[in-house]
């Protein structure tokens, strides 16, 4: 299947081989050469146009691309954050069955993380 370009390359091409066989058809060689550069001018301002949509295009095609990057990065940030969380989550649910395992043993916690004997003589306060 062709393309926008290649229907465009095709077209101008036969459009512009028709001008010169306009002198097998009885035309002034004046006549041509003024169609000759009718028909580049009306090339030029196409060409023009084209460049200037195409241009367009990609301009907005970007934009896109940053809104959806500026929407992951803020989907990557979100997912750091819930990752730290996890971790502390984590780290607090370790520390707690510490304690609970030293209560099973007969030690008490102090709440920091260290534990210390638990003698029910001495006070620890």
């Amino acid at each position: 299947m062709l393309n926008k370009t290649s229907v465009f390359l095709i077209i101008h091409a036969v459009i512009l081989i028709s001008v010169f066989t306009l002198r097998f058809m009885g035309i002034a060689p004046d006549y041509i050469l003024i169609a000759v550069a009718a028909v580049m001018s009306l090339e030029a301002i196409y060409v023009a146009l084209f460049t200037k949509a195409v241009a367009k295009r990609a301009a907005s095609n970007l934009k896109e691309m940053a809104k959806e990057m500026a929407q992951i990065r803020e989907e990557a940030y979100e997912a750091t954050k819930l990752h730290r969380s996890l971790i502390y989550a984590g780290h607090q649910i370790k520390t707690i069955q510490g304690d609970l395992d030293l209560l099973k043993r007969g030690l008490k916690p102090n709440g920091n993380g260290h534990r210390r004997p638990h003698h029910p003589l001495i006070s620890h306060s």
